[in-house]
């Protein structure tokens, strides 16, 4: 059999697909580091969700008490705007892997959000008193 750029076409049949994942991206600074541990928190247990924080206060340090600190990619740059390091590190070839991809502001409190699961296509957001 000849070589492949894409390997061996007899292992990729007996490999099953892997399912994708979907990534939260969150511009976060440390004065909100409570709302955005409840937020990641909600995401993470549903699973199937890797976490990103475009940390625009540079102070990423301070999040390392937190429970799931390990598992996120943390992004630091002082003095720049949230969502410059949004455009600047989610480039095409960092979400190729993801089937779906939340951008959320870090101050949009996570009460209202419903479906946070493996299917983001059932998310929604609750309006209206409760």
């Amino acid at each position: 059999m000849a070589a492949s750029l894409t390997g061996n076409p007899e292992r990729q049949k007996d490999t099953a697909p892997q399912p994708k994942k979907s990534l939260l991206a969150v511009p976060v600074g440390v004065k909100n580091k409570a709302v955005v541990d409840k937020l990641v928190s909600k995401f993470l247990d549903a699973g199937g969700f890797a976490v990103m924080l475009f940390h625009y206060d540079g102070a990423f340090e301070q999040w390392a008490d937190l429970q799931w600190s390990n598992r996120a990619v943390h992004v630091a740059a002082r003095r720049q705007t949230k969502w410059w390091l949004a455009k600047r590190f989610l480039h095409p070839d960092v979400v190729a892997d993801y089937e779906y991809v939340f951008l959320w502001d870090e101050d949009i409190e996570v009460d209202a959000f419903v479906g946070a699961t493996q299917d983001p296509q059932s998310c929604s957001l609750t309006h209206g008193s409760r």
